[in-house]
């Protein structure tokens, strides 16, 4: 019996390689693939470890006719047709346990650098400025941190906020009860009337898609501080830019946009987002929350646990 072969589409820690072939399957390794080039030969294969680099649409997976799983290091799936997967009884894995602490960390930095006027102040200040008076900021102590989805890194989130001296809510559909003290649930209505802050923290799906549009930001009471890591579509970078100009967002930091291969865009879609991005009162990272020195190690270690399951070795 031939030997199962697997193909890994990007970095990835040596652990993921070395426990495959432990396993018994057949690495390739090519972490510079593209996705003409997975098109053209998933068919040999019976995994596949991927990124957001490559997306496996019903038309690729149709292909795959020897494939048992696709594993992605890292969190969600928006970018693989999981139910063509289903039909054809291929496992669909993540890790989003691998890297929710390093999301985590990074939503309390941008929210300290959005209140205390961090990136504002370091610029200014090295301009050979020392004017204290133009930077009187804002405490976190005593504010409501409101979180969107409650699964790995909200409460990620939660947790690290422990300490401030804040009442920190979530409001998350699919979940009865929480099992963690690091927030109280709550609904939506109430999520709007209390936060000062509302941070995003949800997968990409048709549900979810645009969740965050102008209608939802109006109906919080307060203007409020706004952080995205999670996925851009769930709010729109037209969305963003109207709300902060109208001020309904005081500031907001975001780690994800709508789309984020910078060289496709159309000239109304670039318009707007170098609008966005000019903002004085926005915050851009280039989707790099998950991505700390430690969280590849992590995503090897559980994808490898949870492909070893699905395996059945």
């Amino acid at each position: 019996m031939p030997q199962p072969k697997v193909l890994v589409t990007d970095l990835v820690d040596e652990l993921l390689i070395n426990g495959l072939v432990e396993a018994g399957y057949a690495v390739d390794y090519n972490k510079d693939i593209t996705q003409h080039n997975v098109n053209e030969i998933i068919a040999q294969y019976h995994g596949i470890v991927i990124t957001t680099k490559i997306g496996l649409n019903a038309d690729v997976i149709l292909k795959a006719t020897k494939l048992k799983w696709i594993a992605r290091a890292g969190s969600g799936m928006d970018h693989v047709d999981v139910q063509a997967a289903a039909e054809k009884n291929i496992a669909c894995i993540c890790s989003p346990e691998g890297n929710a602490g390093s999301v985590g960390e990074h939503c309390v930095a941008m929210l300290l650098s959005m209140l205390r006027r961090i990136p504002e102040a370091n610029t200014f200040t090295k301009s050979f400025n020392w004017e204290t008076d133009l930077y009187r900021v804002h405490e976190l102590q005593g504010m409501t941190i409101g979180i969107v989805g409650y699964g790995h890194t909200g409460p990620a989130f939660a947790k690290r906020l422990q300490g401030f001296d804040v009442n920190v809510i979530a409001y998350d559909k699919y979940k009865p009860t929480f099992n963690n003290t690091f927030a109280r649930k709550a609904g939506l209505d109430e999520l709007r009337e209390q936060s000062d802050v509302l941070s995003i923290h949800l997968p990409l799906t048709v549900e979810t898609r645009h969740m965050i549009n102008r209608e939802f930001i109006d109906r919080f009471r307060k203007n409020i501080y706004f952080i995205n890591t999670s996925r851009g579509n769930i709010a729109p970078v037209r969305v963003l830019l109207d709300a902060l100009n109208a001020g309904k967002i005081t500031f907001a930091a975001i780690d994800v946009l709508d789309n984020e291969d910078l060289t496709t865009y159309a000239v109304e879609e670039k318009e707007t987002a170098a609008q966005l991005l000019a903002h004085p009162r926005l915050m851009a990272t280039p989707h790099v929350a998950g991505k700390s020195s430690s969280t590849r190690r992590r995503h090897a270690e559980t994808l490898l646990a949870k492909i070893l399951v699905h395996s059945g070795l």
